[in-house]
């Protein structure tokens, strides 16, 4: 599947925190591969289930974006949005539900770079699908799973969590990426390759485990880059997770994050996606 025209498919249909199902993103992650069945939950969620065995593996990037709700006085923020960036020339409607607002579809390339908004986590939901593409039959259960409501009430992964019961989580989302406004924290640079993500908003991961990555990197030749953030920030859907699951953090950086019009650069993603197939496949060895 070409990058380019998947991240432009996935970004063309908004999918506002906790509207993910009603505006249409669930649906269109659902079609990439109807033979396989996938399964869209009471979240909306949509559950990708391959290979069959004892370990459980949680594949996983969030499908929501920040957006707006009208109200008579002007726009109320669904998920972070700096108050800067609210700005009613970038806004429009939602056509399907009232009152529902996001940014303005954009999208441009030129070299690796797209902009687009929405690409926080679209540019991981592209990761999972080019993955998804090439993965094989494994000695394992594992569960690619695009995920609701990660930028407001994590239920969504609270939800499929309870359900799978997974023995190890790998979450794909969106890095902060530079120029960023930090003298002290570790930010990845656009083309560098993933980054993987060291400690967040309530969780740390292994040091073991990071090493486990770098080596796995290494021996496939795929750039990477580390994230390091102060471990009051770095939200993502491991903030709402509580238990002794096994987890990684790999995330693409992206460029003016809950903006209208944020930035990636598509190398980035592909080389998440190998970085995923790398990893299942030393997983289920």
């Amino acid at each position: 599947m070409e990058t380019i025209n998947l991240l432009k498919q996935l970004t063309g249909i908004p999918a506002v925190s906790g509207f993910e199902e009603e505006l249409g993103a669930s649906a269109l992650l659902a079609s990439f591969f109807p033979f396989l069945n996938p399964q869209i939950d009471n979240t909306g969620n949509v559950i990708y289930t391959l290979g069959q065995g004892k370990r459980k593996i949680l594949i996983e990037a969030h499908m929501d974006e920040v957006g707006f709700i009208k109200t008579k006085k002007g726009f109320v923020k669904v998920g972070y949005i700096g108050e800067d960036n609210i700005k009613d020339k970038d806004i429009e409607l939602s056509k399907r539900l009232e009152d529902i607002a996001y940014f303005k579809r954009k999208f441009t390339v030129k070299g690796f770079i797209v902009k687009s908004p929405a690409l926080d986590n679209k540019s991981g939901c592209a990761a999972l699908v080019l993955a998804l593409e090439k993965l094989k039959e494994m000695n394992a259960s594992v569960y690619f799973v695009f995920t609701t409501q990660e930028e407001t009430t994590k239920k969504g992964i609270k939800e499929v969590v309870k359900k799978l019961k997974p023995d190890i989580i790998i979450s794909v989302d969106s890095a902060y990426a530079q120029p960023f406004e930090n003298k002290r924290w570790q930010i990845p640079e656009l083309g560098n390759g993933p980054a993987f993500q060291k400690q967040g908003k309530g969780f740390i991961i292994r040091q073991g485990d990071i090493l486990f990555l770098e080596r796995l990197a290494k021996k496939n030749n795929i750039s990477y880059q580390f994230e390091i953030v102060d471990s009051g920030e770095g939200d993502t859907n491991l903030t709402g997770i509580d238990s002794a699951i096994k987890m990684f953090q790999i995330n693409i950086p992206v460029r003016y994050q809950h903006t209208a019009l944020s930035e990636v650069d598509i190398r980035d993603i592909e080389n998440t996606a190998k970085m995923i197939l790398a990893l299942v496949k030393e997983l289920t060895k």
